[in-house]
């Protein structure tokens, strides 16, 4: 393992809503963002590849 897969982070969807693109218990990768960080989010990447707030 390298040094950059060290901090690679992932989240569970707890709450998904019904229209919504993110799945509950389903388990996504956090991308680094500071701005999502100040305003208390997280960006996710979803198992299509596309990134979310």
């Amino acid at each position: 393992m390298n040094s950059s897969d060290a901090n690679v982070q992932f989240a569970i969807c707890v709450f998904g809503e019904a229209d919504g693109d993110l799945e509950t218990w389903k388990v996504y990768r956090v991308l680094p963002d500071e701005e999502a960080i100040a305003v208390g989010c997280l960006r996710v990447i979803d198992e299509s590849g596309e990134d979310y707030l």
